[in-house]
């Protein structure tokens, strides 16, 4: 047995309020994706379409090895920190050897992928520049994992800052000097670099005892489907715009991948709720089986809550939202990609949270066959439909392919979850009756069609039982002593 700490050590810090961790959460992820999209912008806004399309395929090559240097561990060091946090230090550290090897592997491949698939000298060079971010980029996601399974929600928030802050300015500085996509894949490394040398104080005062994991083969056993799934979400996630830039050119991969910008800008509220959830998760799956349940629905609960009208607006007003960006009708079809793409927010919100529920009760496995049979279902669907159809095939088969992600998943999590037909019933009854209303007022203008909405919607969300007007109430008026309770009360 582990023998008891001199003297409290860190990590035994007051637990912070869910919705603050969560809210901390948000600002980590909201900066990343605030600074790629500024960056895109700008690009954009003074050098035009092509090289916005140039500097996406790049990212999309390095994008798809960055996630395979992570080894998809980051809800395994989560739950695994939640349930004993003493051993947070030394499953980083040996988590962090085996992806270090990877990432070395991944620095080669990436380049010998854009020289296979035949992309042109520049995109080469490109890639092989940035790919000197994929070994930070591979311990940063682990780093933050074992953070928030600490219930340390602020050192994740600062290091996204001072790591963005720093890649912003770079990439802004290139834009402004000399804009050339292998110099703007520089600034990326360079920021991804910085990141990780300010995690460097905080991981050096943490627990020194060691974890269950008593080998080398002990921890491959452990992350092999980790890995698998990691792999097959890759693809999934990634092979829509290395389709699109190869099939259709750098043009439409740069309209689409706009709208696809602006679209996950949307979804990292639910994201960060679900990555706040996860320890309580992890920890209730041990203790308490009812609570589990309980905090799942919840969670799903506020999700749909969120999703429902950020989701039919897009639909119906997202090319004038989308306008309101100012980057002029050279970009017209990336307002329409947003109309479509906006379909992924509930899909991929409600995959979130079930997926990394299924995660959280040691259903890895089943979690991998899930991954597998959505990736080819993905490559199946979308090769043809871009070729076809180019970035609406693309964007309409993206959607396909998480409509039939999440149904899996939800057939896996009804088996230890009960109750969600009621939530989805409530949730879909809000969205039906707030799609008909907002159709009837589509041609108002902007500001009252969306203070309409969103009222309407507070109205439905409490009559069908989403939320409860209480919460909603604390909520909305920030109460810092009645936090809102992800719990039912009994």
């Amino acid at each position: 047995m582990l023998e008891p700490l001199p003297e409290p050590p860190l990590h035994a810090r007051a637990e912070p309020p869910m919705l603050t961790s969560a809210g901390l959460i948000l600002f980590a992820k909201v900066v990343v994706p605030a600074a790629s999209f500024a960056i895109v912008y700008v690009l954009g806004l003074t050098r035009g379409v092509e090289p916005v399309g140039q500097f996406n395929t790049a990212m999309a090559v390095l994008s798809l090895f960055q996630i395979f240097g992570g080894l998809g561990l980051d809800s395994y060091l989560t739950r695994e920190t939640a349930q004993d946090p003493r051993t947070a230090r030394d499953l980083f550290l040996r988590t962090a050897r085996l992806v270090l090897a990877v990432s070395l592997v991944s620095m080669a491949a990436a380049v010998a992928l854009t020289l296979l698939i035949g992309y042109d000298r520049t995109i080469v060079l490109a890639t092989a520049v940035g790919s000197l971010s994929l070994a930070p980029f591979a311990l940063l996601p682990l780093l933050d994992a074992v953070f928030i399974g600490l219930h340390r929600p602020r050192t994740v928030a600062r290091v996204a800052l001072g790591e963005n802050v720093i890649r912003l300015c770079l990439s802004l500085l290139v834009i402004w000097l000399r804009p050339h996509v292998v110099l703007l894949l520089l600034a990326h490394s360079l920021g991804k670099a910085a990141g990780l040398l300010f995690y460097w104080i905080p991981l050096g005062k943490l627990p020194r005892a060691r974890s269950r994991l008593e080998s080398a083969s002990a921890l491959f056993r452990t992350v092999l489907p980790f890995v698998g799934i990691l792999l097959c979400y890759a693809v999934f996630w990634r092979l829509d715009v290395l389709l699109l830039s190869r099939l259709r050119g750098y043009h439409d991969a740069g309209l689409y991948s706009m709208g696809q910008k602006v679209v996950m800008v949307f979804y990292l509220v639910p994201a960060s709720l679900v990555l706040a959830t996860l320890p309580k998760l992890a920890a209730a799956f041990i203790s308490d089986r009812d609570a589990f349940g309980a905090l799942y629905r919840r969670t799903l609960s506020w999700l749909c809550f969120y999703v429902i009208p950020i989701t039919i607006i897009l639909v119906f007003r997202g090319q004038d939202l989308f306008a309101l960006l100012g980057l002029g009708d050279r970009w017209t079809s990336s307002g329409k990609a947003v109309t479509i793409l906006a379909l992924l927010i509930p899909l991929m919100s409600f995959i979130e949270v079930s997926f990394r529920t299924m995660l959280a009760a040691g259903l890895e496995r089943s979690a991998l066959g899930v991954a597998l049979r959505s990736a080819l279902a993905c490559m199946i669907i979308l090769t043809p439909a871009t070729y076809r159809y180019g970035w609406v095939g693309t964007a309409w088969a993206v959607v396909g392919a998480a409509a039939f992600d999440l149904a899996q998943d939800l057939w896996y999590v009804r088996r230890f979850v009960s109750g969600i037909a009621q939530v989805c019933a409530r949730a879909a009854l809000a969205a039906c009756a707030l799609a008909g209303l907002m159709r009837l007022i589509v041609d108002y203008p902007l500001v009252i069609f969306l203070l309409v909405s969103g009222a309407a919607h507070l109205a439905l969300s409490c009559a069908v039982g989403l939320v409860k007007p209480r919460d909603l109430s604390n909520l909305l008026m920030r109460r810092r002593k009645t936090e809102v309770q992800l719990l039912p009360r009994e």
